[in-house]
């Protein structure tokens, strides 16, 4: 887990010197979970502002979110080994690089150690979703939806 530590700071320090930087005066502890957030919020949000959007790699990376979940809540459940929803989420999931693995290990991890509930992370991955198809909100309810 050390060298996945260093590779979410290292993701966290090139997207935001700022924050990266004013999270040096957390505990060694909290620092390594701000950054294993950050890097998979910035790994999802990346997909969706690269010009052109990367689409497909996003949608990969969300199957891969749900197949490594699933295989958490199939533990957790005692079912023990997973049976795919759907066959295409694993034929996606191995178009995503080991290292967009890790950090989506690294964010089931800190959602078991702090209690971060799986639809937070859901309604994440659906925002960014939207961002794929649309860019105007012309309501406020469609506003707060996207939030």
């Amino acid at each position: 887990m050390a060298n996945q530590n260093q590779t979410n700071q290292a993701i966290f320090k090139a997207a935001s010197t700022t924050y990266y930087y004013s999270s040096l005066f957390f505990t060694p502890q909290v620092r390594d979970a701000v950054s294993a957030f950050y890097a998979f919020v910035r790994v999802a949000d990346d997909f969706v502002d690269a010009v052109p959007q990367q689409k497909e790699e996003f949608f990969a990376f969300v199957a891969e979110y749900e197949r490594q979940r699933g295989k958490r809540n199939s533990k957790e459940n005692g079912q023990g080994k997973v049976k795919s929803l759907r066959k295409a989420v694993d034929l996606v999931s191995n178009v995503v690089s080991k290292r967009h693995r890790d950090i989506i290990e690294s964010m089931i991890h800190l959602q078991d150690e702090y209690g971060i509930e799986d639809a937070v992370i859901d309604g994440f991955l659906k925002a960014m979703a939207a961002d794929l198809s649309k860019n105007e909100y012309r309501t406020l309810d469609e506003t707060i939806e996207y939030m």
